[in-house]
């Protein structure tokens, strides 16, 4: 919170944003975090605006929104940077039609990790409700 606040007066005194680090932001625990660091397209820090927007930003309010176009919710069932809860909670509020998948043995960077049941069920969803026609 303090970083927020600290973001807010920089940019109302000098007129640019205060950069905040990544971790800071969302805390990834350091056995997840080669798979940011290894990608030389990562971005390591933020505009202080980032975090607010997220800090702001109430998906459980606007997933019900989305309908009636399909939702698939994909959480690790060991997620260790957001709980499985939160799409659970998602996945209550939104309409039809919606998947939830809790995918066992996925930590949060699930296609990072070339899980391939991840990879069968987006391609499976993709092609259900975004069928290509020839």
């Amino acid at each position: 919170m303090g970083q927020l606040t600290d973001g807010i007066k920089q940019r109302q005194t000098c007129g640019n944003s205060l950069m905040v680090p990544r971790y800071d932001i969302v805390p990834i625990p350091p056995r997840l975090r080669t798979y940011i660091q290894n990608n030389p397209k990562s971005i390591m820090e933020f505009p202080a605006e980032t975090p607010l927007s997220m800090f702001l930003f109430q998906p459980e309010e606007m997933i019900s929104r989305i309908s009636p176009r399909p939702v698939l919710l994909l959480h690790g069932a060991g997620d260790s940077v957001t709980p499985a809860s939160e799409s659970m909670e998602l996945f209550r509020r939104a309409k039809p039609p919606v998947e939830l998948h809790l995918i066992d043995g996925a930590d949060h960077f699930m296609f990072a990790e070339e899980n391939r049941r991840v990879v069968n069920l987006v391609r499976e969803w993709v092609e259900k409700y975004f069928p290509v026609h020839a």
